[in-house]
């Protein structure tokens, strides 16, 4: 019926047909076997022995220009949950069970203060789901709340630390980071840190409002916090720290002209007011604090002459000195008017504190040029600055490199006591207390 040549062809593509067939129920029967075995995942490591996601680099000292967690397995089993949580497979083809089950491990992880392999956990879900990692976050602020309340210091701000190490922008944590520094009476690094916050927001224009409305309440409070305790020139070095970090807006501004006003500064007082006379908001306000002032005589003008004066080395373009703490050891620290806490390296106060009496404080999280870093805080009984001696004097100690003879920085807690001028000519720090 058919010639031989077109018998040949037929059998070839029945054969082939068949092969194919076979070939594609094949390939079906292997995809369910895999489908029904658990898939293949890379298991998170080990948190970091200390307890968050990345350690800053130590760096050189900025001339101005921890503790371990606990044991990172839940108390409840030996090992950590594993998790089917691996970059090369994609979160959304994961059964919905497994997103519950990230929450359930970062709170685990929370719970035991493994802060690094929480913070693990977070990066790893935001790679590949968005909208799950967005409620880790929402957990994460949770526990910070808590920690807030509770006044847990150490876990607050190695959790902030962690965070902030991966997300250095995010508003909330820096708002609740602010918080934080308020209550534990560093609100000079608290202005820095809504320094840093405003200025993300250029980048997050949705967020003004919330870092606008938290500055707000931030400045009332310490307004009347001051006010009630009198602290009338800690409340002017308040004002002037906001207008050094340029937050202060014309109400600050008027706010600190009545306080140089009342509180012995009536030159300083006038020129700032005289300064905002013509503003549109606050002009007639200033114009009637000046007009219920007298205005100070010639010889009030003149400015008192310094007290003292303390030789100085210069270091490139900035300048040392030498401090005395407790009475028995001496320091040398660069002076840096960034700085909102004077900082001893954590070498330098190895060795001094053997001699020296110093009282832990706490921990704090202070803004770095290297960006935020976590340090101990302590208070010692006294600091000689040349003629001058201040008491319960706070003192932070965080682990950074120093050039040479260099033990730490000079910062504004305690420049802030002094009209000061660094006279470049004759390479002394000129000190004129205030009143």
């Amino acid at each position: 019926m058919f010639s031989t040549p077109l018998r040949s062809l037929l059998f070839a593509a029945l054969f082939l047909a068949l092969g194919l067939g076979t070939g594609w129920w094949l390939r079906g029967a292997s995809d369910l076997g895999r489908n029904d075995a658990p898939p293949t995942m890379a298991q998170e490591g080990p948190a970091s022995p200390e307890g968050h996601a990345s350690t800053p680099e130590r760096r050189a000292i900025p001339l101005n220009d921890n503790v371990r967690p606990k044991n990172e397995t839940p108390s409840h089993t030996t090992d950590v949950p594993s998790h089917p949580l691996a970059e090369s497979a994609p979160v959304e083809d994961a059964p919905q069970r497994e997103t519950t089950d990230w929450e359930t491990i970062l709170r685990d992880r929370l719970e035991n203060r493994a802060f690094g392999a929480a913070i693990d956990l977070y990066q790893n879900v935001e790679r590949q789901d968005l909208a799950s990692a967005g409620r880790l976050r929402q957990i994460i602020l949770e526990y910070l709340e808590g920690y807030l309340r509770s006044g847990d210091d150490l876990a607050l701000t190695q959790l902030v630390e962690g965070f902030l190490s991966v997300h250095y922008d995010d508003i909330a944590v820096l708002t609740l980071l602010s918080r934080h520094q308020q209550q534990s009476g560093y609100w000079a690094e608290a202005a820095r840190t809504f320094q840093l916050a405003f200025s993300y927001t250029e980048a997050q224009p949705s967020q003004r409002s919330l870092v606008n409305q938290a500055f707000d309440q931030f400045v009332h409070a310490m307004d009347q916090q001051l006010v009630s305790e009198q602290r009338w020139q800690t409340l002017i070095s308040f004002y002037e720290t906001l207008e050094q970090l340029d937050l202060s807006q014309p109400p600050e501004l008027l706010r600190l002209g009545q306080l140089y006003l009342t509180h012995g500064e009536p030159v300083a007082g006038r020129n700032l007011l005289e300064r905002l006379a013509g503003h549109p908001s606050v002009g007639a306000q200033a114009s009637a604090l000046l007009n219920n002032n007298t205005a100070p005589t010639q010889a009030e003008r003149r400015p008192p002459p310094p007290v003292g004066s303390i030789p100085l080395d210069a270091i490139g373009s900035h300048y040392a000195l030498p401090l005395t703490l407790d009475g028995r050891q001496d320091v040398r620290l660069v002076i840096d008017t960034g700085a909102s806490i004077t900082t001893l390296s954590q070498q330098a106060f190895d060795r001094v504190s053997a001699s020296a009496r110093f009282t832990e404080l706490g921990p704090q999280l202070f803004n770095t040029a290297g960006g935020t870093s976590s340090g101990m805080v302590y208070r010692v009984d006294s600091l000689q600055l040349g003629k001058h001696q201040l008491t319960d004097v706070a003192i932070a100690v965080l682990d950074f490199n120093t050039p040479g003879n260099i033990d730490g920085l000079l910062g504004m807690n305690v420049l802030r006591n002094f009209r000061f001028e660094v006279d470049q000519d004759q390479q002394v720090l000129k000190l004129q207390p205030r009143p």
